[in-house]
């Protein structure tokens, strides 16, 4: 089980999971290993404090670990939160109780990423009443990750919507009961293979989350409560709260190749939006080039006219001098020709590597479950088409200047655009840094202890992997 980056659609800053003071970071956690797109898109992904057993159900186990004490929210922190919307922005940079922190957090609507198998864990906000739904693949659930909390206004009822921009009045709430509710697809038994474990495979992961105000035996019993809410649920303004999980795995006829399928899948709404998006596009690119055409028309025809009235009579109709006149002006060098010819090799450049990708794409090479192959590739190629442009910038300033200089131009071609990209990167990187979203964990691999050998906590997890023959197995 991994935990990825706290993140939010409205702020685009992401945090670390083990960064936000919700739980210690044991000292086996690993980072995952990420290639360079995953890393450039801060998909980075740890170890998570969930516990799964395969096919093995369990109820309100403590999050971070069974002898986990409740999190102390009175107690002040240091990491950053977004300023904008902190209660204290003073207490912010010098610490602050961490319910304030994470009313920060929940009111610019960040939510906890997790994944297993590689598979993102999907959230379901109405709840999942019934296992059979998932069963039945009626879920299609477009949102990663759970939200750490919400808001309603203050003396609201408790089931009011949340407010479009939660402010420092507002009653805040945390989630702190989250569901993962494990799909899985059981293999047939090998011929001749009397073990006692069973080979199933990971297919899906749903998330549900709600907010139980107590521990394990208020959890225990709004689990076994059929419908309504038997706890209040848990405010952010007390002393302390209990994060708590349970896991419920579910069967299912759907097969592990097309275990992506429900995630992928468009909806009707999605398809309309699709289209109308392709239209829109269509009809301002029409609509521009056309405007573009008339000005040009207009243009020309306004300094023919003026040359036209310049000119004596019988030369202009001997020799047609207007139209020359102007081709003149039309061809004559660009005052900036190095630098034009550095961008459009620079577009060259862009659109065959937008080209290769397309196809490579449309050749159904990447996979949804490799993350980061698209950006990664897009680099390499960038780096690998720079000889395109350079050839197609030395190619454009011979047709408008000439022979000069041409080693320093394709040197400028190769530096200008890269250098102002890497530039706003590293400004941003920067940034980043600064609002406290850059983690510089060990990335080992977490399967790894520090001399090497497996650790203790996939000592076990191996060893039954390897009885099932490479499959996630468990006992009947």
């Amino acid at each position: 089980m991994r935990v990825g980056r706290v993140a939010s659609p409205k702020t685009q800053v992401p945090y670390d999971f083990y960064e936000l003071g919700l739980c210690p970071r044991a000292a086996g956690v690993r980072d995952k290993p990420a290639n360079l797109g995953e890393i450039l898109e801060s998909e980075r992904f740890h170890d998570a404090p969930f516990r799964l057993e395969a096919v093995v159900n369990s109820t309100c186990r403590p999050l971070c670990g069974p002898d986990a004490a409740p999190l102390q929210l009175a107690r002040v922190v240091t990491y950053p939160a977004p300023a904008e919307l902190a209660h204290d922005p003073k207490a912010s940079a010098a610490g602050a109780p961490l319910h304030d922190k994470l009313k920060a957090l929940i009111a610019d609507g960040y939510y906890i990423n997790l994944r297993t198998d590689n598979m993102p864990g999907m959230y379901v906000p109405e709840g999942i009443p019934d296992a059979s739904l998932l069963a039945q693949g009626k879920l299609s659930p477009k949102q990663r990750g759970f939200p750490l909390g919400w808001a309603v206004a203050k003396d609201a009822d408790l089931d009011a919507a949340a407010p479009l921009t939660p402010g420092p009045d507002d009653v805040y709430f945390l989630k702190n009961h989250v569901t993962l509710w494990v799909e899985y697809h059981a293999l047939d038994p090998t011929p001749g293979d009397p073990g006692p474990l069973q080979h199933v495979r990971i297919i899906s992961l749903y998330l549900t989350a709600e907010s139980i105000d107590g521990g394990i035996p208020e959890c225990t019993a709004a689990a076994a409560a059929e419908g309504g809410r038997p706890v209040p649920s848990q405010r952010l303004d007390v002393e302390e709260a209990w994060l708590l999980y349970s896991v419920k795995w579910v069967p299912t006829d759907r097969r592990w190749a097309n275990r992506w399928d429900s995630i992928l899948a468009l909806t009707q709404e999605d398809d309309r939006m699709n289209w109308a998006g392709i239209i829109n596009s269509f009809s301002i690119t029409c609509a521009l080039g056309f405007i573009v055409g008339v000005i040009l028309l207009k243009a020309v025809r306004n300094d023919i006219y003026v040359l036209d009235a310049q000119l004596d009579e019988e030369l202009q109709d001997a020799t047609n001098v207007p139209w020359k006149l102007l081709a003149g002006d039309v061809f004559r060098p660009p005052a900036r020709a190095r630098a034009l010819a550095i961008l459009y090799g620079s577009g060259v450049q862009i659109l065959a590597i937008s080209a290769v990708q397309i196809g490579v794409a449309v050749a159904g090479f990447y996979s949804p479950s490799n993350r980061g192959a698209f950006l990664s590739s897009s680099l390499i190629l960038y780096g690998l088409f720079g000889s395109v442009a350079s050839y197609h910038a030395v190619l454009f300033y011979r047709s408008v200047v000439g022979h000069q200089r041409l080693k320093s131009l394709i040197v400028a071609t190769g530096l200008l655009v890269p250098g102002i990209l890497f530039a706003v990167f590293l400004v941003d990187n920067f940034a980043l840094w600064g609002a406290g979203s850059v983690s510089d964990r060990d990335s080992r691999p977490s399967s790894l202890a520090d001399d090497g050998s497996p650790s203790p906590e996939m000592a076990r997890p191996l060893a039954r992997l390897e009885a099932a023959g490479g499959s996630c197995a468990a006992p009947h």
